[in-house]
């Protein structure tokens, strides 16, 4: 890698999604990888301490769990 500022513009626009479109990979990504992430995380939140929603911004989406 010569430049990390334009590395980026030796691919093209379907190598990025070939490397970084994980869906793409994973076309049931909806009724497997989803519903497996919301069940361990409903699982973490029960078994830890947690702090949900915490505010970083204005914005309505601007919060952490």
């Amino acid at each position: 890698m010569n430049n990390a500022l334009t590395f980026h513009t030796c691919f093209s626009p379907e190598q990025f999604n070939a490397g970084y479109n994980l869906r793409a990979g994973r076309p049931d990504h909806e009724i497997t990888v989803i519903p497996d992430w919301l069940k361990r995380s409903t699982a973490a939140r029960e078994m830890l301490t947690v702090n949900l929603n915490i505010r970083y911004g204005d914005g309505e989406r601007q919060t952490l769990d």
